[in-house]
């Protein structure tokens, strides 16, 4: 569209040009000052013709699929990631250089890093995050340090490691029957081959809360998973 918004508007010059001396304005005014009927039928033409030209050329030159002429971004999956680093450069860096206990740049950092797939620097920002709202009595430490245990699962291929393992039991001092942190407590169980007891809680912790949470239906393909023996090969995370 940019493309034929530059082409639209080169015509429209060339218009104004080509239709100035034809309807007798100003310096262009033509001679003997007299507008002939085949003038105006001129100017009318040249009016509808031009625009459809350049029309015509931007759908014959103007897709970026031609060969010769491809997009910037093709994909624009690629287009998104680019603009996520961006913004992790400016203004979120520049936020955090210059007030390192910024807890919504934190957030957000981490979550761009997430969203690019760099789950090691997710968790770094998370787990600064993390220490910044225990000092600050943030109402929101207990969400901080279960998306902080969901990173370092991810961090890990998947795999609920000792880091993690030790988030999930500080978010359970927070809220004891948190469940998230009792499905990665169960996970770590069913992953280190006691797929039995792994079960066991897993059925425990569909017993307890709302029948329409939205973590149940992740439990539920869990326990699948390690019935079928491919919890292993299949981590499930709930997002």
């Amino acid at each position: 569209m940019f493309l034929y918004a530059v082409i639209a508007a080169l015509a429209a010059g060339t218009v104004m040009k080509l239709v100035g001396p034809l309807v007798g304005r100003g310096r262009h005014r033509a001679p003997g000052g007299a507008v002939t009927r085949a003038d105006r039928r001129l100017a009318r033409l040249l009016v509808c013709l031009i625009p459809c030209l350049a029309l015509v050329i931007y759908l014959l030159m103007g897709r970026p699929d031609l060969p010769g002429a491809p997009a910037i971004f093709a994909d624009p999956g690629e287009l998104i990631g680019r603009q996520e680093a961006l913004l992790a450069k400016r203004p979120m860096e520049t936020l955090l250089g210059q007030n390192p206990d910024n807890i919504g740049a934190l957030i957000k950092l981490a979550g761009i890093n997430q969203r690019l797939g760099r789950f090691g620097a997710a968790a770094k920002f998370m787990q600064r995050a993390v220490i910044v709202a225990q000092a600050q009595n943030d109402v929101f430490l207990r969400l901080w340090a279960e998306n902080l245990g969901r990173l370092q699962v991810l961090a890990n291929d998947g795999k609920v490691g000792k880091d993690a393992l030790g988030t999930f039991e500080y978010v359970r001092t927070l809220q004891d029957n948190d469940p998230i942190a009792r499905y990665y407590q169960a996970l770590a169980k069913a992953q280190n081959g006691d797929a039995d007891k792994a079960i066991e809680e897993w059925n425990d912790l569909l017993s307890q809360g709302s029948p329409m949470a939205y973590w149940k239906e992740y439990v539920r393909q869990a326990i699948a998973a390690a019935k079928a023996g491919k919890i292993g090969e299949e981590p499930i995370n709930i997002p």
